[in-house]
């Protein structure tokens, strides 16, 4: 089984980033698995507009945006589908700069999911993007790694079932089991 990391199509698609001057959109930088339901108060991300003639031209008909490691944001209809298939995730609405109807799609929990030996093989793990997965995760959908819970990791499963639904985010093969 493959395991792959969720990233943005940033060729082909625009993108939300945290909106710096809103306190609890840079605090989502630590979100690391807790749930965060209880007390949850939206926080606002803005749409890259770009800076270039290419980026400006990027499409703008996402449904999910992932440009940074563990801040997966999908549209309402995405997240009504994930919410009836995946029973460890959270979705929490966002503000948008442009108003669309979007929810930051938070993981909860973490497993021990990377198998190795020392520290050195996860430094080189992390740093070649090519990891090495316990079986334990053979049947998840998603998951986090209690060692580096920023990452969302995803199986073939998670891919299969999902892919056709999400547009805006690729899923890069970083390992398999």
């Amino acid at each position: 089984m493959n395991v792959y990391l969720i990233r943005h199509d940033v060729d082909n698609f625009k993108f939300y980033l945290q909106d710096e001057s809103d306190f609890f959109s840079v605090a989502a930088f630590d979100f690391c698995g807790e749930s965060l339901f209880n007390g949850w108060k939206p926080y606002k991300i803005e749409l890259f507009k770009g800076k270039t003639k290419a980026e400006r031209s990027l499409k703008g008909d996402f449904n999910s945006s992932c440009f940074s490691s563990g801040l997966l944001y999908v549209e309402h209809s995405l997240a009504d589908v994930l919410s009836r298939q995946v029973n460890n995730i959270e979705l929490l609405k966002v503000i948008t700069s442009d108003d669309r109807d979007f929810y930051y799609a938070n993981v909860v929990g973490k497993i021990p999911a990377l198998h190795y030996n020392n520290r050195q093989e996860l430094q080189i793990m992390s740093r070649t993007q090519e990891y090495k997965f316990n079986n334990s995760i053979n049947e998840m959908l998603i998951f986090r790694d209690e060692i580096l819970p920023s990452n969302y990791f995803v199986t073939d499963r998670f891919v299969d079932i999902f892919q056709n639904y999400f547009r805006g985010v690729i899923f890069k093969k970083v390992g398999e089991i």
